[in-house]
């Protein structure tokens, strides 16, 4: 959520359309989102997740892009460098297995 008004601005550029950011609404004051979190609520969020925290490059600290293999675009090369098979639950990079 931390990127949506800048990520649907560029998509509707890619689709040749003109994206209008809208107010935001339902917000209130919030305190850290991770004040929210004990250790076993962090510790259940990653071992639920873990995969793909690692592949879109968070971890609780937040967001580093430097560190995710799929970037915030899916291009059609990623695209191609995927494979999902759901009944084994197993990611393919390339070909080799994707191991959080």
């Amino acid at each position: 959520m931390e990127t949506l008004d800048s990520d649907l601005e560029q998509y509707a550029g890619n689709l040749r359309a003109k994206y209008i950011q809208q107010d935001k609404q339902r917000l209130g004051k919030h305190k850290d989102y991770r004040s929210y979190y004990n250790d076993f609520l962090v510790d259940l969020v990653h071992q639920t997740w873990e995969r793909e925290l690692k592949l879109f490059g968070y971890n609780f600290e937040g967001l580093n892009l430097d560190k995710a293999i799929i970037k915030k675009e899916v291009t059609k090369d990623i695209k191609k460098s995927l494979k999902y098979n759901w009944t084994d639950d197993i990611l393919l990079i390339n070909g080799k297995k994707f191991n959080a």
